[in-house]
């Protein structure tokens, strides 16, 4: 018992170290990504007698502002979005939409703040989704307003307008100041964190046709 509590002791020791040196390069004191300002432009769906068909829109401008504050003693000196979870600098996307930020775009390595507005327009199909996308969202009120009474044909009558809520994160990297004002940082040498969003588009459910 005295052998199996002193192995017991020495892994848990060897956790508690391993989790100090996790949190010492913790040199990210915020990183927040979040809709900039009013997004009034609706996103279009076609309809047919029958049902909603798709999403008539190609792409849309989404308003974003990207923000990641260094802790003291580090810089940010790169940034990444992206319209999926796992957003990474250092990593590649196949062929899901992303944004990266670096050098005179973050300051050189020589802000502990950035702040950026950013303004994409994005083809809609490389837009990931939280829930439903805008020809679902506009099905779910059909859905709904039947429910309610209506018939189809009464429906597909109207326009209507919904929301969907797509899906943004980003990635923002950190390097000690020596390192990131002498363009001498990579990934062994910066730590990262992410945050992600719900960013909430106006939907139009046309008339069927």
């Amino acid at each position: 018992m005295n052998k199996t509590f002193a192995k017991t002791a020495i892994l848990a020791a060897a956790i508690s170290g391993l989790s100090t040196g996790v949190m010492a390069k913790d040199w990210i004191e915020k990183v927040q990504v979040s809709r900039d300002g009013i997004d009034a432009k609706p996103i279009l769906v076609s309809a047919n007698s029958h049902k909603y068909t798709g999403i008539k829109s190609n792409s849309h401008r989404f308003l974003l502002r990207l923000y990641g504050k260094a802790t003291k003693g580090e810089r940010i000196v790169a940034m990444k979005v992206g319209s999926f979870k796992g957003t990474l600098y250092f990593e590649a996307d196949g062929n899901l939409w992303s944004k990266s930020f670096q050098h005179r775009d973050v300051g050189s390595g020589s802000k502990r703040t950035v702040s950026i507005s950013y303004k994409p327009t994005i083809p809609l199909k490389k837009i990931k989704w939280q829930g439903w996308d805008p020809r679902e969202a506009c099905a779910l009120n059909m859905d709904k307003k039947i429910k309610s009474g209506m018939s189809k044909a009464q429906v597909l009558s109207k326009t209507w307008t919904v929301s969907a809520k797509a899906y943004f994160e980003l990635d923002a990297v950190a390097a000690k100041k020596g390192k990131a004002v002498k363009n001498k940082w990579n990934m062994k040498n910066t730590t990262n964190q992410r945050d992600g969003t719900g960013y909430d588009v106006q939907v139009k459910c046309l008339k069927g046709i």
